[in-house]
């Protein structure tokens, strides 16, 4: 009977011993910070789904994905519509581009590397990059790591949205060709939110760390967060997923790629799952800790209190975040490539956090809907309030432009082409009309098409094929008009030459 009885126990310890350890080993959707039940009614659940899927109608969004945690706790997560043109369904798994939300990670490699001691908010860029250097290497040399962080350095926001560079350079090419970057403001002066300074910080976290940034990020952010769909390279997403990005050409969704930038990673490119990015906000909803380990050390410039919300009149970036709508007390980060549109929000006082991963960038239409318009009604819902009302969408004045610049340069381009018969007839009699023409070829057909066929790709380091992929709704009327002005320029080269030899044969 003691054999049974011990037999028994060591069941019923092993049975205990392996509910606890599957408890321990749950993603954070099944376990609560408190043990209280912040699970979401389902009619606030089917509230969100008609208004997201209401959203993605209007917006002309092909995919989508959402998780919203409380706490430590995944409450809710979907994915919508589908990855790819005719490919499978997106879901709360399915890895997007983050764009910009990639700075909060950047922030939080820094945050981690100045609690370790190998970083200094107050040090200079230059102690760590000593051959750091802008157009002037005066006002460069005072440039902070907190300066990078607050978007106080000087860099404009047209500085650092010049700085693509396809995917032809790495990440130290591209701080070091900074050398022809002019500030625009003296240093620490005040805020302007610029890609510049988070490629510099990147950089700054390859040194110091001895990693790559890349690996940085996955050993010290996605690995102990459990972030099993979160990449720093397109292949390896790509086998997992990877929604294709689009763009909204005329006012419709075309699936475009874009040669993936991996110089870029630090502010715009790093990729990653809805349900990957709910287990990053949680960390700003539990004082930084994923389980039992803190990735967020608390230190004298945690940027809010982790118990109330972020007030109007704190800086504009406050070390990680702006803020996206104090009324209700969110803070957070947007993020857009140019066929990627994201947003994620946390809130210390209602302990939510949302995340709005889309597969689509555009703004044709106004007023825009997105991935930021969206994850803001989110939050409306999660707050018992009625979502916004939708307004008519229309062509917006961007969308505008781009129709009418684009139509008249294709149409002047065809004129140029059409009244080809009238440039013959003026050089035949000869004089003033003859010296007239030729100059207007030379300057219309042959110098301009030329400008935009060379001078376009080498003063913005892309090809013209690389901008009919990024920007087609640019890029498509662009190179049609300037395909006609060159064809133009080659036949009149033609006739004008077939006349000087009729000339020559009638003399």
């Amino acid at each position: 009977m003691a054999f049974v009885r011990g037999d028994i126990m060591k069941k019923v310890l092993a049975l205990f011993l392996c509910l606890a350890l599957c408890l321990a080993t749950l993603p954070i959707s099944a376990r609560a910070e408190s043990g209280e039940d912040v699970s979401l009614p389902q009619h606030t659940i089917d509230r969100i789904d008609a208004y997201v899927q209401r959203e993605m109608a209007r917006g002309k969004i092909p995919g989508l994905s959402i998780a919203i945690v409380r706490g430590d706790q995944l409450v809710y997560s979907a994915g919508y519509g589908l990855a790819r043109d005719g490919g499978e369904a997106v879901t709360a798994d399915t890895p997007f581009i983050l764009g910009s939300i990639s700075k909060a990670f950047t922030a939080l490699a820094v945050r981690q590397l100045v609690n370790q001691g190998k970083l200094q908010y107050s040090a200079k860029v230059i102690d760590y990059l000593p051959w750091f250097t802008t157009a002037d290497k005066g006002q460069s040399d005072q440039i902070t790591v907190l300066d990078l962080v607050n978007h106080t350095s000087g860099f404009s926001t047209a500085s650092g949205n010049g700085r693509y560079m396809g995917d032809t350079y790495t990440q130290e090419e591209l701080v070091r060709m900074m050398n022809d970057v002019v500030l625009d403001r003296p240093v620490g002066a005040s805020e302007e939110y610029s890609n510049l300074n988070y490629l510099v910080l990147g950089q700054i976290i390859e040194t110091v760390s001895g990693m790559s940034y890349a690996d940085y990020i996955q050993t010290n952010i996605f690995d102990p967060l459990d972030m099993k769909h979160s990449y720093t390279n397109e292949p390896a997403a790509q086998a997992d997923g990877l929604a294709a990005g689009h763009r909204i050409v005329y006012g419709y969704p075309l699936q475009t790629h874009i040669p993936f930038p991996d110089g870029n990673l630090a502010h715009g490119f790093l990729i990653s799952s809805a349900n990957d990015v709910a287990k990053f906000m949680s960390l700003y909803l539990t004082n930084g800790y994923y389980g039992k380990e803190s990735l967020v050390p608390i230190n004298v410039l945690m940027p809010v209190d982790p118990l109330r919300p972020i007030a109007a009149g704190e800086p504009f970036y406050d070390v990680y975040w702006k803020p996206a709508d104090v009324t209700l007390g969110y803070y957070g980060h947007g993020g857009a490539t140019v066929n990627y549109r994201t947003d994620f929000i946390v809130s210390q006082s209602s302990r939510y956090g949302v995340v709005v991963l889309s597969n689509v960038m555009g703004d044709f239409f106004t007023p825009v809907v997105d991935a930021s318009t969206i994850s803001a009604g989110i939050t409306l819902l999660l707050a018992g309030r009625m979502e916004p009302k939708a307004q008519p969408i229309e062509i917006s004045s961007s969308g505008w432009t781009v129709l009418i610049t684009g139509g008249v340069f294709v149409l002047f381009a065809l004129l140029r082409l059409v009244f080809t018969r009238r440039f013959l007839a003026g050089i035949r009699k000869g004089g003033w009309r003859k010296g007239l023409r030729i100059g207007l070829m030379v300057l219309f057909d042959l110098l301009l098409p030329l400008t935009v066929i060379i001078g376009l790709p080498l003063r913005l380091h892309v090809s013209l094929i690389y901008a009919l992929q990024a920007i087609p709704e640019q890029a498509i009327t662009l190179e049609l008009g300037t395909a006609l002005l060159l064809a133009t320029g080659i036949l009149k080269l033609c006739l004008l030459l077939r006349e000087h030899r009729r000339k020559n044969k009638t003399a």
